[in-house]
């Protein structure tokens, strides 16, 4: 994930680095003032940023980048805003499939894992996959996203 910004007097920062940002400020600040910022997250850091906002955005983010860094980013492509994708993902009101990008695979995906039941292989042949897919994807809301099928509760 990209997360950098630029601090007005002190240069610019990745997220991983910012402890030794804090380190270097006077004791007793409590804020800085961010000129620019380059992320991937759909942030929008410009002015006033408090320190503790910025270690629990830091924090947050390294989190979601040791396990759930694909999925997190098809929340952000389904909400397009970096909190509401992640009050999202914290309260897990969504299904994820890493590996479903159309309406054919969602069905295949569903019936392989058991959504209506246990299915015999003999009649596997029979079912029309993209139909299924489809009358899901109308009734519920999702997306296919460039990281995989996600729908939201």
């Amino acid at each position: 994930m990209i997360f950098e910004i630029e601090v007005q007097g002190y240069g610019w920062w990745d997220f991983r680095e910012f402890d030794e940002l804090f380190s270097q400020l006077s004791q007793g600040i409590d804020t800085v003032y961010i000129t620019d910022c380059n992320d991937n997250l759909s942030l929008n850091l410009q002015g006033e940023v408090t320190i503790d906002y910025l270690k629990e955005l830091a924090s947050d983010i390294s989190y979601i980048e040791e396990d759930y860094e694909d999925e997190f980013y098809a929340l952000l492509e389904y909400f397009n805003d970096y909190e509401e994708a992640y009050d999202c993902f914290t309260s897990s009101n969504y299904t994820y499939f890493p590996d479903v990008f159309d309406e054919y695979q969602l069905g295949e995906h569903l019936v392989e894992a058991g959504y209506f039941g246990d299915v015999e292989e003999g009649l596997k042949d029979f079912i029309d996959y993209n139909k299924l897919g489809v009358a899901t994807v109308q009734s519920n809301n999702c997306m296919f996203t460039e990281f995989g099928y996600i729908e939201i509760y």
